[in-house]
């Protein structure tokens, strides 16, 4: 059985769902200039990008004891 071939392309809500994490994750990634969309004004990424964004911790940091 062949290996279905993945799409070159993936919209936030499908980055989301491949990375684990909120789309809204994705559109601060798309803000802060971490992920990159094809088009200023679209949300669609290339699969590539998405599969090497590692996405940084958000939030307030931990306090040591």
């Amino acid at each position: 059985m062949a290996k279905k071939e993945q799409p070159e392309f993936v919209t936030a809500t499908e980055a989301a769902r491949l990375l684990g994490i909120g789309r809204s994750t994705i559109y601060l990634a798309i803000a802060r200039g971490e992920l990159v969309p094809i088009h200023p004004l679209t949300r669609v990424l290339r699969r590539a990008d998405v599969e090497r964004y590692q996405p940084k911790a958000v939030g307030a940091p931990k306090k040591s004891a």
